[in-house]
């Protein structure tokens, strides 16, 4: 699928999920604020019962004003002109919520105005399953009002609002799972699709680099057929040198991918190696980068030993020397330092090219991958260096870190433990 049509159907597959969950939250909101209008509205009505019924019980006139007031959503005040028995007053709102099929746990507290104080009745349980609430006191403020009168409290009355909205619910999580799914199978499609462009570069590196020698492998093979070569000693020689060189060029190439790719810790070979040796040698072999370059030596670790396989060792600080060089346009120069701190001895190797934009610098460590070249000039090679340089600095429980600025440069900082 061509990366343009990936990112339309990417686009509309997420505003379309997008729109889903926001018309979903709408509608949830709705049926919430539904649910809360009727849980009010039954509310008053039952405790207006209530009050009613009192002032029956108690031969007295209703209150000229509304019986019952909100306070908060879940907190009610009904006047009455007379003191109340809390027992009495508990079993009338018991059956007349439950007359509203309101099966929510509550608390009351009535209020005496001879005294001016509120007196507490018991926290009520409309399920045998539920538990008492002592903090009854810490939820009543008094509204402003000099007579009799009870407050109801619903500690409870979120869930009896959301209790009737099974449906919305079950909805609102079958499409939690459908964005959840989705998430996730985008997170596949892109990663898959990195992955596929990851190959396929490699592919295409690796078929460039082994084609050079094969062709000439097969034009010197074609040339040793002719008539006029084969009665000629020295072309013959000639030929037969060029297609020993390019056969161990191939050679070399494939046990180097070999290599790359299978790094083990059970491979590797462990002895004690002293590093500012390995650095010796290492500036001793000729990289296959063919430019002037300046490389200076900062070696001031007084302990250098570690346990480690010195030739993977050595791989590891010849990748990420050839890196710094191949990578570096002009006026090249390297500084390799090292220094100890406590226990472990730090290699520094830096350059002065052009830099590791920093949201690539954590994937650079990974197999095949290359920086795109609109952000670096594109080099030769397969991707494969630095996921090496990392194997065998995991496979020896040390530690690598890359520091780079644009235009600046780059530090690989690697940290080994010294040997006991």
């Amino acid at each position: 699928m061509h990366r343009k049509t990936i990112r339309i159907f990417i686009v509309l597959a997420v505003l379309s999920l997008l729109g889903m969950v926001v018309v979903q939250v709408y509608w949830f909101k709705q049926a919430f604020d539904i649910r809360r209008e009727s849980f009010i509205l039954k509310t008053s009505i039952a405790l207006n019962n209530v009050g009613r019924r009192i002032s029956k019980i108690n031969d007295t006139q209703l209150p000229a004003k509304n019986l019952v007031e909100q306070l908060s959503i879940n907190v009610f005040s009904v006047m009455v002109n007379q003191p109340v028995d809390p027992s009495v007053l508990q079993e009338l709102i018991k059956q007349e919520l439950n007359l509203q099929n309101l099966i929510t746990d509550f608390e009351f507290a009535i209020y005496d105005c001879t005294s001016g104080t509120l007196n507490y009745g018991s926290f009520v349980c409309m399920d045998q399953n539920c538990k008492t609430n002592s903090d009854a006191e810490n939820e009543f403020k008094l509204p402003a009002n000099d007579n009799y009168f009870f407050i109801v409290h619903f500690p409870d009355s979120f869930h009896a609002i959301i209790a009737g909205m099974n449906i919305w619910l079950f909805s609102s999580g079958v499409l939690l799972i459908v964005f959840a799914f989705f998430s996730y199978s985008l997170f596949v499609i892109l990663r898959q699709r990195k992955l596929t462009e990851l190959q396929t570069d490699f592919v295409n590196n690796m078929t460039h680099e082994f084609q050079t020698p094969i062709s000439s492998i097969l034009l010197s093979s074609n040339s040793l057929l002719k008539e006029q070569v084969i009665s000629n000693p020295e072309r013959i020689t000639t030929y037969a040198n060029l297609i020993n060189k390019e056969s161990n060029r191939l050679k070399n190439q494939v046990e180097q991918l070999l290599e790359k790719t299978d790094v083990k810790k059970q491979n590797l070979k462990f002895e004690k190696v002293q590093v500012h040796e390995l650095l010796h040698d290492l500036l001793k072999v000729k990289t296959t980068v063919n430019k002037e370059i300046n490389i200076r030596t900062e070696l001031q670790a007084t302990k250098d030993t570690i346990v480690a396989d010195a030739l993977h060792c050595l791989n590891v600080f010849y990748n990420i020397l050839e890196n710094a060089i191949k990578y570096t346009e002009q006026n090249t120069e390297i500084i390799i330092k090292t220094y100890n701190r406590k226990n472990q001895i730090i290699i520094v190797i830096s350059d002065n090219g052009k830099g590791i934009p920093k949201k690539h610098l954590k994937k650079v460590f990974r197999k095949f991958y290359r920086i795109p070249p609109d952000h670096i000039q594109e080099k030769k090679g397969f991707g494969l260096g630095l996921y090496y340089v990392q194997k065998v600095i995991a496979a020896h429980n040390a530690k690598i870190d890359i520091r780079s600025m644009l235009d600046y440069g780059t530090d690989v900082i690697l940290n080994f433990k010294l040997a006991k």
